[in-house]
C-alpha cells in the first residue's frame, strides 16, 4: 500500500486515529501476501484466510486495522456486516486468473453498489 493511497483514505482523519481497512477480493487474489508484505517485507508460506484475520500496521504514522476477509464463496456474506466501520477498502484481483476476472467484476460492482460503502475511497489492487 503507498503512501498516496494512505493519505488519501486518511484525508480529514486526525492523525494517529485508528483506520480501519477491509481487504476483500476472490480466493487466491493475494490478499494476505500483500498484507504480509507490506508489514514484514517478505512473503512466507501462507495458508488460506479461512473467515477474518486482523494486521495491525502502522504507515506514514497512520494506524491501520486490516481486516482481511477469506475470498472462499462461504465467507462473502460476512464481508457486508463489516462496511459501516471501515474507512477504506482494497479490492484485490489476481490479473493472471482469467478465469476469475468476471466473478471479480460482480464481486466488485456488489461492493460499489452498496450504500453502506458511502464516499469511502476503494483500491484496485492488481496482483500477480
Amino acid at each position: 500500500m503507498s503512501s498516496s493511497a494512505i493519505n488519501q483514505a486518511t484525508a480529514g482523519n486526525v492523525k494517529n486515529k485508528v483506520l480501519s481497512v477491509l481487504i476483500t477480493g476472490p480466493y487466491g487474489a493475494g490478499k494476505k501476501t500483500i498484507v504480509r508484505m507490506t508489514k514484514y517485507g517478505e512473503i512466507a508460506d501462507l495458508l488460506p484466510t479461512i473467515g477474518v484475520d486482523f494486521e495491525k500496521i502502522t504507515i506514514d504514522e497512520t494506524p491501520l486495522l486490516i481486516w482481511s476477509i477469506g475470498g472462499r464463496s462461504g465467507h462473502r456474506a460476512t464481508v457486508t456486516q463489516y462496511y459501516r466501520r471501515m474507512s477504506a477498502f482494497i479490492f484485490v484481483v489476481d490479473s493472471n486468473d482469467h478465469l476469475s476476472i468476471g466473478e471479480a467484476r460482480e464481486r466488485l460492482h456488489q461492493i460499489v453498489g452498496d450504500d453502506r460503502i458511502e464516499d469511502k475511497p476503494i483500491l484496485i489492487f492488481a496482483n500477480k
